[in-house]
């Protein structure tokens, strides 16, 4: 999809429809209007504007500014980035019937239980650091992605437990390095974890602390939530509510990891057809360039050949003058010299005449064999081109 944005256009728009209107006529965020806003330096309202327009007012714009750049900004937009709305019927369509209803009902059937029965391998292997002076790497797992008080820890353990037995009951790869949990799907991987949410709480003083300690300190919540690190996710968390907790979300949120990798497999894949039909224009663009600088190399040959022709000719005639001369001449010493000359000048000038390319016995030929050649000929195959 091509968005297509005139300055001038622009201008008379983002003035007489509010910014958000705007930004959703041309498919694209207000931040991203406001960005190419300022690459064409075209002013915007200003706070309070709308207001005095609702007002009845007839507020006064900002001029628009001269500007030497290009006056218009050409925006290829993936419409496989666009934010779609997550619902019962989006889930799953790329797979069959059998396929869908076999993850559907493993998914059905999840249950947490309370205790921590037959640990996954990472499960088994995982500790947490500790230290509530720190509260950015407290609660850190060692191995896999979370991030908890030490009251969770069983509890995010066991949701955990459950979601990596589920993704590997489905046939799914697990693959946990340096704290990231991975999920492979066909070639996409989906890093996915679990956290608890912090909340941030007035300091209280003591005698131990500077002048310049915190307004606030944070403390964990209680409140756990399990995410998708995936930005072309349908969906990206799922946290504890007052009706319904994570444990029961975990079959919604292993849907969307398998529909995050679909996403992500095709977006991967129109972002290749993009790229190579890019990579084509490069080449097409190189092709075309090198195809005009043998026209103009064989044009500017062609000027210098017409040129020596009409030396040649002046040549020729200066000849048919000299020869008049010699006729008249009676002494037969300045007549011989004369002679001499001519028809030294007589083979100089069949040597630079591009019609009778005449061979000088001395300096050789002046044209080869492909001045009249129009076979242009691309060799380079391009394989740097990216």
């Amino acid at each position: 999809m091509i968005i297509i944005l005139e300055r001038e256009k622009l201008y008379e728009e983002v003035w007489t429809v509010r910014m958000k209107e705007l930004a959703n006529k041309y498919g694209i965020s207000e931040a991203t209007l406001r960005k190419h806003c300022r690459a064409l330096k075209v002013p915007i309202p200003q706070s309070g504007y709308w207001i005095k327009v609702n007002n009845g007012s007839n507020p006064k714009r900002i001029p628009i500014p001269n500007f030497s750049g290009d006056n218009v900004i050409t925006i290829q937009k993936n419409e496989l980035v666009k934010k779609i709305s997550y619902k019962s019927d989006n889930r799953l369509k790329h797979m069959s019937d059998e396929e869908k209803n076999r993850v559907l009902s493993i998914c059905g059937m999840i249950k947490v239980t309370d205790k921590l029965n037959k640990q996954h391998y990472l499960i088994q292997e995982c500790s947490f650091y500790r230290d509530n002076r720190d509260m950015i790497r407290d609660g850190i797992a060692s191995n896999i992605n979370i991030k908890v008080s030490k009251e969770n820890e069983k509890r995010a353990l066991r949701i955990f437990n459950v979601i990596l037995k589920t993704f590997e009951n489905l046939g799914y790869n697990i693959r946990s390095e340096r704290r990231e949990t991975r999920i492979y799907i066909g070639k996409e991987e989906i890093r996915i974890g679990l956290k608890e949410k912090l909340k941030r709480v007035p300091h209280i003083k003591t005698e131990k602390d500077s002048h310049w300690s915190p307004t606030y300190d944070y403390e964990y919540s209680g409140e756990l939530s399990i995410f998708i690190d995936e930005y072309k996710s349908p969906k990206k968390n799922w946290r504890d509510l007052d009706n319904k907790k994570v444990e029961e979300m975990i079959g919604d949120f292993i849907v969307a990891v398998i529909d995050a990798a679909e996403i992500l497999r095709e977006f991967k894949e129109q972002r290749e057809i993009e790229e190579k039909e890019e990579r084509e224009k490069k080449i097409n663009k190189m092709k075309i360039k090198k195809r005009q600088e043998y026209e103009i190399k064989k044009f500017e040959e062609l000027k210098e050949i017409a040129e020596n022709y009409r030396v040649a000719k002046l040549i020729d005639e200066y000849i048919g003058a000299l020869e008049e001369v010699a006729t008249e001449i009676n002494k037969e010493d300045e007549k011989y010299k004369i002679l001499e000359y001519i028809e030294w000048a007589r083979k100089k000038s069949a040597w630079l005449n591009p019609i009778k390319q005449g061979e000088d016995e001395i300096i050789g030929n002046k044209y080869n064999d492909i001045i009249y050649e129009l076979n242009f000929n691309d060799e380079d195959n391009y394989w740097w081109v990216n």
